[in-house]
C-alpha cells in the first residue's frame, strides 16, 4: 500500500520526531514507533492481547502480550493529549460492526446508564465519510456510526502527524473507554447515527472520588444558580419572601434532587447533563421571568413620560439578561433591549439632560464593545462624542477624554 493515493505512507522515525506536536509532548523514538504500529494493521492484535477478541487472532498470539508496545504508546497518547487541543466541534466518528456490538449497550440499567467498556484501543476518524468507508459494502445490515463527543478526561489522542494512513484523520482512545451510549438514533442519507460519550474508566478508588466530584458538581453549581436567581429577583423588587421562593422554587427542588441522587447515578455523564441542564434551564427561566417584569416597568414609565425611571429600568433588565451568560435567548434580549433603550434615547427623554443621554449612549458603546459588536458600539460612541462636543466645546477635557478613548 505504500505510495499508493490513500494507501499506506512510509516516514522516517527522526522526520516524525521533528513534528511540533512531538516537541510540545517531548516524545520518544520509541513512543513514535508504539504510537504508529497502533495506527496500522499490528492494532488488531493489540486490542487481541487486551480483550481477547477478535477469537480468530488472539488464539494464534502464542501468548505474546506485547505489553511494552502498549505501555509504551499509552505513556505516548497522554503526553500528546496534554498539549493537543480537542477538534473544533469535539466530534470523531466510528463505524459499529455489528457482530461486536449488542443491542444491550442501549439498555439503561437499573440506574439509568446505557454502555459499553471497551478494552483495547478504539480507532475513530475525524471524518465521517472515512468512518464509513471501513464498513463492509457486503453488510446486510445498515450502516451504524457512532458519534463520539469527546471531552478532556477521555483522553482522547490526534495522531494524524504519526499515523501510517494520514488521511484517515484518525483519533484514538485507551484501553477502558467507557462509551456512554445515548439511548436512541437519528437517520441521515441511509446512515444510522448513535453518539456516546467516552471516558476513560478510573480505579475503584478514583471513580468514587470523580462520582462523589460529578455530585457535589452539581450542588455546587446548583447553589451558584440559585444565589444568581436570588440576585436577579431582588434587583427587579421581588424583596417578599413568598414572591421570592415561588419564583425560586423549581431551581431548589432540581439542586435538592442532584443532592439526594446516588452518586453512581452520576457514573452516566448523560445522567450528570440531565441534572445540570435542567438546573440551567430553571435558572434561565428565572432569570427571563426578572426580565420580563422589569421590561413591564419601563414600558410603563415610559407611557407615562417618566424618562428617567424607564432608562433605569431598561438598563436594569439588560444587566439582568446579560449576566444569564449560560442562555444565548436572553443575551439576544439584552441586544434587543439595547436597541429599544437607544431608540428611546434619540426621543426627547424627560427628566434627562443631552449629557445624561451622552453618558449612557458611552456606556452602551462600551458594553456593545466588549461583547464584540463593533460595528454599533463604534457608532453609539461617536454619537455620544458629538452630544457632548456640541454641549461643551470640542476643546473641553472630558470631551477630549472620550475622543481619545
Amino acid at each position: 500500500l505504500a505510495g499508493n493515493p490513500g494507501g499506506r505512507e512510509q516516514k522516517p522515525i527522526h522526520e516524525l520526531l521533528k513534528w511540533d506536536t512531538a516537541k510540545k509532548a517531548k516524545l520518544t523514538a520509541e513512543e513514535v514507533i508504539a504510537l504508529r504500529l497502533v495506527t496500522g494493521p499490528m492494532l488488531w492484535k493489540y486490542r487481541a492481547a487486551l480483550s481477547g477478541q477478535p477469537f480468530s487472532i488472539a488464539s494464534k498470539m502464542g501468548g505474546n502480550s506485547y505489553s511494552t508496545t502498549i505501555h509504551t504508546a499509552l505513556k505516548g497518547m497522554l503526553k500528546i493529549s496534554e498539549v493537543t487541543p480537542l477538534p473544533n466541534e469535539r466530534k470523531a466518528f466510528m463505524a459499529l460492526d455489528h457482530a461486536t456490538w449488542k443491542s444491550d449497550f442501549w439498555t439503561p440499567d437499573s440506574l439509568g446508564c446505557t454502555g459499553a467498556l471497551c478494552r483495547g484501543f478504539l480507532s475513530g476518524s475525524l471524518s465521517r465519510q472515512v468512518a464509513l468507508g471501513t464498513i463492509s459494502p457486503d453488510s446486510r445490515h445498515r450502516p451504524i456510526i457512532l458519534e463520539l463527543e469527546m471531552g478532556k478526561t477521555c483522553m482522547a489522542t490526534d495522531v494524524k502527524f504519526l499515523s501510517q494512513y494520514p488521511h484517515e484523520n484518525e483519533i484514538l482512545l485507551p484501553p477502558c473507554t467507557y462509551l456512554d451510549m445515548a439511548p436512541s438514533f437519528r437517520l441521515e442519507e441511509g446512515v444510522c447515527i448513535t453518539t456516546a460519550q467516552p471516558d476513560l474508566l478510573l480505579g475503584v478508588d478514583e471513580i468514587e472520588r470523580n462520582l462523589e466530584s460529578r455530585k457535589g458538581s452539581i450542588t455546587t453549581i446548583g447553589h451558584v444558580l440559585m444565589g444568581d436567581a436570588k440576585r436577579a429577583g431582588q434587583k427587579v423588587g421581588i424583596n417578599t419572601e413568598k414572591k421570592l421562593n415561588d419564583l425560586l422554587h423549581p431551581l431548589e427542588l432540581q439542586v435538592q434532587k442532584g443532592a439526594a441522587a446516588n452518586p453512581r447515578v452520576f457514573d452516566s455523564l448523560y445522567n450528570f447533563n440531565v441534572y445540570l441542564t435542567s438546573a440551567i434551564e430553571v435558572y434561565s427561566g428565572v432569570c427571563k421571568d426578572a426580565v420580563q417584569i422589569v421590561l413591564d416597568d419601563a414600558n410603563e414609565h415610559r407611557s407615562n413620560g417618566d424618562g428617567k425611571s424607564a432608562v433605569r429600568a431598561y438598563r436594569l433588565a439588560i444587566d439582568i439578561a446579560t449576566n444569564n451568560y449560560l442562555d444565548r435567548e436572553t443575551k439576544e434580549m439584552a441586544l434587543l433591549i439595547r436597541t429599544e433603550l437607544v431608540s428611546m434615547l434619540n426621543d426627547d427623554v424627560s427628566g434627562l439632560s443631552n449629557l445624561d443621554v451622552a453618558t449612557i449612549k458611552n456606556e452602551l458603546g462600551v458594553d456593545l464593545r466588549q461583547e464584540g459588536e463593533y460595528e454599533v458600539a463604534l457608532r453609539l460612541c461617536q454619537e455620544a462624542l458629538d452630544i457632548r462636543t456640541k454641549e461643551l466645546g470640542a476643546e473641553n477635557v472630558m470631551v477630549a477624554n472620550v475622543r481619545e478613548s
